[in-house]
């Protein structure tokens, strides 16, 4: 299954754009600016992962992580790639039912 925006704005929970849906609009304008640049939907959320996980060990506080729409305007997904992941997450998210 590829990932949509809506998944990856799920995963963004916990980000600063996410406050009142601010940063949405913005982050859904760089998520389809790199699907027009050919960049498969599983490499952001890998990207993504990895980079909560980074922020995570090192304890990073909520005020200095980055906005998902500044993740996706910087391509900064090419830094923090976790296949292990995002394997995780699409085998998730095969085993939910739409109903």
């Amino acid at each position: 299954m590829t990932p949509t925006f809506d998944d990856f704005w799920q995963l963004a929970r916990g980000c600063r754009g996410r406050l009142n849906n601010g940063g949405r609009p913005n982050a859904e304008r760089a998520w389809d600016k790199a699907l027009k640049a050919k960049v498969p939907p599983a490499v952001i959320v890998a990207g993504w992962l990895g980079y909560q996980s980074a922020m995570d060990d090192t304890d990073t506080d909520f005020q200095y992580r980055l906005m998902a729409s500044t993740f996706l305007n910087q391509w900064i997904w090419d830094n923090y790639q976790d296949e292990g992941a995002a394997r995780d997450y699409l085998a998730r998210q095969e085993l939910r039912v739409v109903g």
